[in-house]
């Protein structure tokens, strides 16, 4: 206790200070083919966030006909992105599956022939046809540029080939190396003298453009940009590093020299089109083992809240794959899935199919929607999915979770792929499954937000969102616990942080009942934590709340490890 030397009023910290406990973010994740991108599969890295449509294209590549064993697919998943996008969703995981039998391209003995050393690869399997050309992921320009120095200003580049006279040189090499001429001849010339900087540029095409550039890029590992650095198996960190689409591999014993003369022949006049070929986007479409594999990979990314699967309802998949898509939401404990139904699907086919779908963590929203072609001025039918979950993501910041995300308009749709009736609308209704609906004066509207669970309970998406919110988010919140004691002052800090994030629910609007004590009860002491959990290592919170509709409690119970837990 500090001395006080006058009287006053004083302000002091006093004992542990619990940590404010704030809602999770919505985030989505989509699991399907793209153009091109890495593979989502169990034991590779789990896909990073990305937060525009753009973004998107830059890593998967702009939306183009898929070939699965020579039969036409539209890019669903492309679509579905830049739905997600442009209905108001922020942060988005794309989880890319490839169809069976799906190959890398490669540029074979097009650089300087075979037992050259060097070739280029698409990084990941994919096809095209660039030009027309089936089978023609890729097609790569590679140029020599050349810029006039003084020797000095050229010589201060680490890895740095100069030409000089018709002699090429590699300064600084032990020992220096020389092409065509005197290697001394360098060593001669005046500081001043001038001589030519060479350096190589490249530009990656696919089949819908320009996929990356990079230029003043070095012969020699020295060279800080050295190519095969910059294009290897691992690029540098930097904004170009995930951009690159195409890996260029140098055998051991290649060369500066011989690198050049692989990449733009022995006068430097450079190549303009090596096609990458013998890609392929596979035999047949993703099948719902690729699926479920790329899931378990997203397991481990506990931002996820909402994910969806839109590419596989346009195959003979996609009945396995909603039900792969529903297990995942269920058993990983804090998502929610959207479900797409089959393409030109009749209301009395999609209630069959929703009743046989028993899900609490899931909803199925019918017909497609008609969104604009990216590559002509149609239209094209495609899943709603990707929309419904940008929608999601846009009543969950502008709203809250609470809120049904239905009567809202999708941005960017067009139209319906059906008109749904009073009747087929009805039809749908009883089997839990959600309209969208073309209005003359709204647009295209969500008429529906029901889940596909038969229990009254958790009949409504948005109790079951926001119950599965609630538990994230307190969850999460209570991290800090694991380092504490586990007794009354840690107690009473839990109950006074979970009880301040549920008031601040409550009055958003987010919590039935006209007094706190009405919307929701915290309880954490001997009542939870029994004699068994304290010798565990364990605290035991209990949280209830009265959702907005129905007005009835949810109770789940939070439990946490502390500084007590043996073993």
């Amino acid at each position: 206790m500090p001395k006080r030397l006058e009287p006053g009023a004083f302000v002091a910290r006093s004992g542990f200070v619990g940590r404010r406990i704030t809602g999770v973010a919505t985030a989505a994740a989509f699991v399907g083919p793209t153009s091109r991108g890495p593979i989502t599969a169990p034991g590779a890295p789990p896909p990073a966030p990305l937060t525009s449509f753009a973004e998107f294209e830059r890593l998967h590549g702009k939306a183009r006909t898929l070939r699965f064993g020579g039969v036409e697919a539209i890019d669903h998943t492309a679509l579905a992105v830049r739905a997600f996008f442009a209905n108001g969703g922020a942060r988005l995981h794309v989880a890319r599956v490839a169809g069976e039998g799906a190959a890398a391209a490669s540029s074979g003995d097009a650089l300087d022939g075979p037992g050259s050393g060097v070739a280029l690869v698409a990084r990941d399997p994919g096809g095209g046809a660039v030009g027309g050309r089936a089978g023609v992921a890729f097609s790569v320009g590679l140029r020599e540029e050349a810029r006039v120095l003084a020797k000095r200003e050229a010589l201060r580049m680490p890895g740095a080939m100069v030409l000089h006279a018709g002699s090429l040189h590699l300064p600084g090499a032990a020992p220096d190396a020389s092409a065509g001429g005197d290697p001394s001849a360098l060593d001669a010339l005046d500081d001043a003298a001038p001589v030519s900087l060479l350096t190589l540029a490249i530009e990656i095409a696919d089949e819908s453009g320009v996929a990356f550039a990079a230029s003043d890029l070095g012969h020699d590992p020295r060279h800080p940009r050295f190519v095969g650095h910059v294009l290897g198996a691992r690029p540098p960190v930097g904004a170009a590093a995930p951009d690159s689409p195409v890996e260029l591999r140098i055998a051991d014993g290649v060369g500066p020299f011989a690198l050049r003369r692989a990449l733009v022949g022995e006068d430097g006049a450079g190549r303009a089109d090596v096609a990458l070929e013998g890609g392929s986007d596979g035999a047949a479409p993703p099948p719902a083992s690729a699926y479920r594999d790329a899931l378990e990979a997203l397991g481990a990314l506990e931002e996820v809240t909402v994910a969806a699967a839109p590419a596989s309802a346009a195959t003979s998949e996609g009945d396995a794959v909603r039900r792969i898509l529903a297990e995942h939401a269920e058993t990983a404990g804090r998502r929610f899935a959207v479900l797409d139904p089959p393409p030109r699907a009749g209301a009395r086919r999609v209630r069959r199919l929703a009743e046989g779908l028993e899900a609490r963590s899931a909803a199925l929203y019918h017909p497609w929607i008609e969104v604009r072609d990216p590559s002509s001025t149609g239209t094209l039918e495609t899943p709603p999915s990707g929309a419904i979950c940008g929608l999601y993501a846009r009543v969950d910041a502008t709203r809250g979770v609470w809120k049904p995300p239905a009567g809202e308009t999708l941005n960017g749709v067009d139209g319906v792929a059906r008109r749904l009736g009073r009747r087929k609308r009805a039809v749908l209704a009883q089997a839990g499954v959600n309209p969208i609906r073309a209005l003359r004066r709204r647009g295209v509207t969500v008429w529906g937000a029901r889940t596909l669970s038969s229990d009254p309970e958790w009949r409504y998406v948005s109790v079951r969102r926001h119950f599965l919110h609630l538990r994230a988010s307190i969850d999460r919140g209570l991290d800090w616990v694991v380092f504490e004691p586990n007794d009354e002052p840690l107690w009473d800090r839990i109950r006074t942080d979970v009880s301040d994030f549920l008031s601040a629910e409550w009055r958003a609007g987010g919590l039935a009942g006209f007094t706190p004590d009405q919307a929701f009860f915290v309880r954490c002491g001997r009542e939870t934590t029994t004699q068994a959990d304290l010798s565990a290592g364990r605290v035991v919170c209990e949280v209830g709340f009265a959702p907005l509709k129905p007005a009835e409690f949810r109770v789940f119970r939070i439990a946490r490890r502390t500084a007590d837990a043996t073993g």
